[in-house]
C-alpha cells in the first residue's frame, strides 16, 4: 500500500510516462475501514464517511476536521412552545426550531429529540430549560448518550420565591463516535404537571460543536 493514498495498478516491472498518465493505472486508497498497518503521511479515504483521513504515526487524523483549527461541526436547537411534563419522569424535550447545523446533526420533524454525531470527535454538549414557577419538589437535568447512558446530570430544589421560576442548565465535554446521539432531559417532581417554557432561544435550547 502506497503511503501517499494511490495505489498503482496494471503495470510492469517499471512505471512507465504513459501508465503513470493512465488514470486506469491508479487508484485511491479507501474503504470502510482504517488499514490495519499504517505507516506515518498515508492518506486513506472513508468511503462510509466520505472523507479523508492521514495518519500521523499513532493514528487517524480527519483532514476535514483539524490542522490549522477544527472546522465548524456544530448545531444549535430550542423548541416553539410549552412542553407539559408529568411529575416524577424524565421526559426528553422536542426540538422543532433550529439556530443554525452545519453537519446534518439535527431534524426537526424525525427524533427531533436528537442530535446526532456525523462526523467523529470530541464535543462540547450542553443545554437547558427553564420550568414555570412553582415552588414544590426537585427538577432535573440531564444529557442520555444513545438512549442509554446518561454523561451528565444536575439536580436543583425548585425556586420558592413567590413567581419564581426554576432555570436548569447542564453542559459536558464527550467524545462521539459517528450515528451516536444524545438527548436532553428533564425531571420535576411537583405532584403533578408541569410545563416547561418553549418559545424561546433559551428554554428549551440544546447545542452541540465538535472541539477535537
Amino acid at each position: 500500500m502506497a503511503k501517499s493514498g494511490i495505489k498503482h495498478i496494471d503495470v510492469g516491472l517499471e512505471l512507465t510516462k504513459t501508465e503513470w498518465e493512465s488514470e486506469e493505472s491508479h487508484e485511491l486508497i479507501h474503504g470502510n475501514s482504517f488499514p490495519s498497518s499504517p505507516v506515518e503521511r498515508q492518506l486513506f479515504y472513508r468511503d462510509d464517511e466520505h472523507k479523508w483521513y492521514i495518519y500521523n504515526g499513532s493514528a487517524w487524523v480527519d483532514l476535514q476536521g483539524t490542522g490549522g483549527g477544527v472546522m465548524d461541526k456544530s448545531c444549535r436547537v430550542h423548541h416553539s412552545t410549552d412542553q407539559t411534563l408529568p411529575t416524577g419522569t424524565v421526559v426528553f424535550s422536542a426540538f422543532d426550531t433550529e439556530v443554525w447545523d452545519t453537519d446534518e446533526i439535527h431534524d426537526t420533524v424525525t427524533n427531533n429529540s436528537r442530535l446526532t454525531c456525523k462526523t467523529a470527535g470530541k464535543y462540547m454538549i450542553a443545554g437547558g430549560g427553564q420550568f414555570v414557577a412553582n415552588a414544590t419538589g426537585r427538577r432535573h437535568a440531564q444529557i442520555k448518550l444513545n438512549g442509554t447512558t446518561v454523561i451528565a446530570g444536575q439536580h436543583f430544589q425548585a425556586v420558592t420565591d413567590s413567581g419564581g421560576v426554576t432555570s436548569l442548565t447542564i453542559g459536558t465535554i464527550y467524545s462521539l463516535a459517528v450515528n451516536d446521539y444524545v438527548e436532553l432531559g428533564f425531571y420535576q417532581a411537583s405532584g403533578g404537571d408541569l410545563d416547561l417554557q418553549g418559545g424561546q432561544i433559551y428554554s428549551p435550547w440544546f447545542s452541540m460543536a465538535r472541539i477535537a
